[in-house]
């Protein structure tokens, strides 16, 4: 099936690339699952017409869709990793010296930003059948994505491109498939995000890229309409997602992050428990998504409120301050997928050393969380629909879908619900739980369908009845009861490891490997049906509270639940989970010890260093600056622990090597090496810095950088460039590297001479910081 491509004008601001895309037509139907890759785009004109606003739920579960592996061509450029995976595919190829690279999807260029280099890649494949995690390394690759691929066939092409010319294309053809669109939020007028329901972008989305490097100054201009009456501008990451930003968007608008972002090089965090605020979307909606297998935030989190048509997917959630994603207050229609998360910064009470909520609903509706993998979680996930009585609790925070996630050696709250009467728990891998897998209290009402529980403790519990009675005072704070309507679900692995499985139901008392008989039917973890469209009768009442079960979902039927097929049977969604839940074989995994972890709720440490030291291995991204690896030493702060993009040197030695570019000749701008251009004058005045400057024992004439002054450099990505030029007195930036400033430390106290160095990208662009000039570019090979 052949790609719908976008056309696309493309700005460079303030370190980013900016998008505005004409649409694609939507359909109905979406399908199978996972992740959002990177990108699609590029700088295609197609001519696609359709609004993108199509209601299909996804092939759903039922009728689970498998993306392949590719068709390889290789040419100069060796290609050694390649596959098709959910609306995206991608491939690896080795680097070759001194060449930047062009690729295309369907024989239209992707963006630029698309194309990353790692000296080391590393990316992790887990072996179903010994529960093992094994880790792969890479050396000096690129990966490229296409993102927004509709499923079907789809070829991949990378030329190496020279200065002069470019070579022949290597290829990789794959099959992709459609993202498991499915779950309550499918049941609006619209598809949550930027991307219509057959995966490709939404007519007239914006796409913006970030990197820490450009988290800072990310631009984005509104685009007047219905909801935008100017063409107002935000500088920022935070700031692009405020009040003010999101209140007024009328087109949609998609966020793709590079690399890792953390707490430092951010703008601004509106919310000071959780991080960075989305708050008052429209319907135009939003995707904020990560690019390939390693993108994350790391010493901050998400907090969502009044929000709607939100998709936030393929991130990794690292040392968070309070909640990993907070959804409070006013929200609907969201799709929350496909994220990493594990341990946030350890809070005051002693429930919270491994950080507070990982996913917490409250207040909000028409929502699925799918696909997530926690690791070792504390507090997986509070759904809390209202905690003010005068608050409908019927309406304030219902509807809730959470399916295929990987709850992986987590605690407890696989949700905890309160207060919720329609919430459908289904497909989800329980792995090793040590307190309790799904919680329900205040007269909720929930469906757990074909979940895959291995060698769980209290799966399933009802406050103040049951299991949780047995415990004395019980688990949930002696909030009235709920219902728990089970159907299909599998118990492996039972009463080993030191956790002792406990579970009673109408049809048997697991917990003492008896029949049901003399059991109440207020007193029961669980009502088991035969069959899923079996309705609770009203006779199966709450111990505490006397609640029924709403029966919503035989009311709703399939569709109102947002499916198009009936959920797969638990042993089949448990092996479609270990292998697509979180980013698709990530940058990030652990191998627990089940002898030991099963039954362990404490804090993990060899985890936790993982997470606090978590370092990304990306070098550079093709067009943008990156910021390297994210990560922190330690401590709440959440540094990178890296330095900019950008260094700094004293030293007037020219390295072995390196070829010295002039960029004034003869008494013209006019650069001595094709692969620097520079559009300038020739300094004149010291007010703009040294006239003359003298590098590597030879004294070079400098070019005064005005607001139209700008020079390129086209060097292979990852070799090391210097500039080197002067500033006057008082002044402190020297240039704008892609739109980035670079600094001095302080301000010069007279007219002084700088070298800086960066990695290349392959297409570096500086421009005028204060008033200086420059006189070399030194390319070190």
């Amino acid at each position: 099936m052949k790609r719908n491509f976008l056309g696309i004008t493309a700005i460079l601001a303030a370190g980013l690339l900016f998008f505005a895309c004409s649409g694609t037509t939507s359909s109905g139907g979406g399908g199978s699952d996972y992740e959002d890759n990177p990108v699609d785009g590029g700088t295609g004109t197609g001519t696609g017409t359709g609004t993108g606003t199509g209601t299909g739920t996804g092939a759903g579960t039922g009728t689970v869709q498998t993306p392949t592996t590719a068709d390889v061509s290789n040419a100069e450029v060796n290609i050694v990793k390649s596959e098709g995976l959910f609306n995206s595919a991608y491939i690896i190829f080795e680097q070759v010296e001194g060449a930047v690279y062009e690729v295309l999807a369907d024989d239209v260029k992707i963006d630029d930003a698309l194309i990353r280099y790692y000296d080391e890649y590393v990316y992790h494949e887990y072996d179903e059948e010994n529960s093992k995690w094994t880790k792969n390394t890479l050396t000096k690759v690129c990966r490229a994505d296409a993102l927004g691929l509709t499923s079907g066939s789809h070829t991949l092409k990378v030329c190496a491109v020279s200065t002069q010319n470019k070579s022949k294309y290597s290829s990789a053809t794959m099959t992709v498939a459609d993202k498991d669109r499915s779950g309550f939020a499918f049941t609006g007028t619209s598809i949550p995000g930027a991307y219509a329901s057959d995966g490709t972008l939404k007519s007239n989305a914006i796409v913006l890229y970030v990197t820490g490097a450009t988290a800072k100054t990310v631009t984005y201009t509104q685009v007047k309409g219905t909801n935008a009456t100017a063409n107002a501008t935000y500088t920022g990451l935070q700031n692009v997602l405020s009040e003010a930003s999101l209140k007024n968007l009328s087109v949609p608008l998609c966020i793709r992050i590079i690399g890792t972002i953390t707490k430092d090089q951010m703008d601004n965090l509106l919310s000071s428990e959780e991080g960075l605020q989305i708050k008052k979307t429209t319907e135009s909606g939003i995707t904020i998504e990560g690019v390939g297998h390693d993108a994350s935030v790391y010493g901050f989190g998400f907090l969502i409120r009044a929000a709607k048509y939100v998709e936030l997917c393929n991130l990794g959630v690292y040392y968070f301050m309070d909640d990993g994603i907070s959804v409070d207050t006013d929200n609907s229609y969201l799709w929350i997928h496909n994220n990493d998360i594990s341990y946030g910064t350890p809070g005051s009470d002693s429930d919270q050393i491994k950080g507070d909520g990982s996913l917490d609903f409250k207040k909000s509706t028409y929502s699925t969380i799918s696909y997530n993998h926690y690791w070792d979680s504390g507090k997986c996930n509070l759904l809390d629909a209202s905690a003010d009585k005068s608050v409908d609790k019927k309406d304030s925070s219902n509807y809730l879908s959470y399916h295929h996630n990987w709850y992986d050696h987590s605690d407890s709250r696989h949700p905890r619900i309160r207060n919720a009467t329609a919430v459908h728990v289904y497909n989800n891998y329980y792995d090793g739980n040590s307190k309790y897998g799904i919680g329900v209290t205040s007269g909720s009402s929930c469906f757990a369908e074909s979940n895959y529980f291995r060698n769980a403790h209290d799966p399933m519990m009802s406050s103040l009845q049951g299991t949780d009675a047995r415990g004395g005072k019980g688990t949930f704070s002696g909030e009235e009861g709920g219902t728990i309507k089970a159907y299909g679900n599998v118990f492996d692995g039972k009463n080993t490891n030191g956790v002792k499985f406990q579970f009673v139901t109408n049809k048997y008392d697991y917990t003492n490997n008896t029949d049901a008989t003399g059991i109440s039917l207020s007193d029961i973890d669980a009502y088991e049906v035969d069959s899923r469209d079996e309705k609770v009768p009203d006779t199966v009442k709450t111990k505490s509270g006397s609640h029924t079960y709403s029966n919503f979902d035989t009311t709703l039927g399939l569709k109102g639940l947002g499916l198009a097929a009936v959920p797969s049977d638990a042993e089949t969604a448990k092996s479609y989970v270990v292998k697509y839940a979180g980013r698709y074989q990530s940058d990030f995994a652990y191998n627990f010890d089940n002898a030991k972890d099963d039954a362990d709720y404490n804090l993990n440490s060899e985890l936790q260093a993982l997470v606090v030291n978590y370092e990304n291995k990306l070098t550079a991204v093709q067009g943008l600056a990156s910021s390297g690896s994210g990560g922190s030493s330690g401590g709440d702060s959440g540094s990178s622990g890296t330095s900019d993009p950008v260094s700094g040197g004293s030293s007037t030695d020219v390295p072995t090597g390196s070829a010295v570019v002039a960029l004034v000749e003869n008494g013209a701008v006019a650069p001595s090496d094709s692969r620097v251009t520079a559009i300038g004058s020739v300094n004149g005045s010291e007010k703009n810095g040294a006239i003359t400057i003298t590098y590597g024992g030879t004294e070079y004439t400098t070019m005064k950088m005005e607001s139209s002054s700008s020079i390129t450099v086209k060097a292979a990505a990852g070799v090391t460039i210097t500039v080197v030029g002067s500033l006057p007195s008082g002044k402190q930036s020297c240039f704008k590297l892609n739109g980035t400033a670079v600094k001095l430390d302080a301000k010069t106290s007279a007219v002084t001479t700088f070298e800086k160095s960066f990695t290349a990208t392959g297409n570096d662009v500086i421009t005028k910081g204060d008033t200086a000039s420059i006189g070399v570019i030194v390319i070190s090979e």
